[in-house]
């Protein structure tokens, strides 16, 4: 299994190339480790750890637009370990966690939501000494080689196509599923940074195995929707990674951006939603779905 540190030099090669032709372009097909970050979370992260008890707790997490590690952490968790086969969802996750330990909460605002002032370089030069180093070199590259405007239309990072309105407007949407992002909870999360125990991992969701830990959470978001439909590579990884948990641990197996029908609940190897796998808010009328699999119930 490649460690992130074995796998920067040729990663910092190829972001070189993509400054160097002024690549703008996405070309990579499916899930690798060149696959672009997010830069906001499509779920409703709220509407589901609500109904969670991390205080305490280990959590194993996707690391995606990061913020089920800053919602968990936000909640009480003791220890949280993201994963995630993309560097650049890495690499977004260690400014994310530089930006809340350098800044208040309007410089943070501003940095990652303003369409005038965001990724601007005077801010990320008070980033920077926070950043763990073995991202140092990449975000070093990117404020020095690209305009501040650019970063967010670049083919490594994406906006989400779930939230339709303008960036200056994101925040107000976000704010609403992902807690951390409101003012007095983003300061109880830069509090609890100082002693909470994050560990990151390049790593697929099928090779998790390797990672030490007991979890009360496993979350997988909908990783489910992006495995080959004939494959039953996941299902039998999520088997196995019931071991993994607590003895009243949870893996958070799918979250599902509609009612699921019948058919649809085949790709999850189940017949029907369990009467513990709740519904939450949604889009519109449409309620979301986190299917759970629990190690006893």
């Amino acid at each position: 299994m490649l460690k992130l540190i074995e796998a920067m030099p040729e990663f910092l090669k190829h972001n070189e190339v993509i400054i160097k032709r002024n690549i703008t372009k996405y070309h990579h097909i499916g899930f690798s480790a060149y696959a672009p970050a997010y830069l906001t979370t499509t779920e409703n992260i709220n509407g589901y750890y609500d109904q969670m008890d991390f205080e305490g707790k280990n959590v194993l997490t996707v690391i995606g637009a990061s913020d089920h590690i800053f919602n968990a952490i936000l909640r009480g968790a003791k220890k949280v370990d993201g994963f995630d086969i993309s560097i650049y969802a890495i690499m977004f996750y260690y400014l994310k966690e530089a930006a809340i330990k350098a800044l208040d909460y309007n410089e943070f605002i501003t940095f990652f939501y303003n369409q005038l002032r965001y990724f601007n370089k005077e801010t990320y030069s008070k980033i920077m000494p926070y950043l763990n180093p073995v991202s140092i070199p990449f975000w070093n590259l990117i404020f020095s080689k690209k305009r501040p405007e650019e970063i967010i239309t670049w083919p490594c990072f994406l906006k989400s196509s779930h939230l339709f309105f303008n960036i200056d407007l994101t925040i107000k949407k976000q704010q609403k599923i992902s807690s951390y992002l409101v003012k007095e909870n983003y300061y109880k999360v830069k509090e609890k940074l100082k002693d909470v125990e994050v560990r990151i991992f390049l790593r697929d969701v099928k090779a998790l195995d390797n990672i030490d830990g007991v979890y009360d959470y496993i979350i997988f978001s909908n990783i489910k929707d992006y495995q080959d439909a004939e494959s039953s590579a996941f299902d039998y990884a999520v088997e196995r990674y019931l071991s993994k948990l607590s003895s009243s641990g949870e893996i958070k197996v799918a979250y599902m951006y509609y009612s699921p029908s019948t058919k649809d609940l085949e790709k999850y190897d189940v017949s029907e939603i369990p009467s513990y796998s709740r519904a939450i808010e949604g889009v519109g009328n449409c309620p979301h779905y986190v299917l759970t699999k629990k190690k006893s119930i």
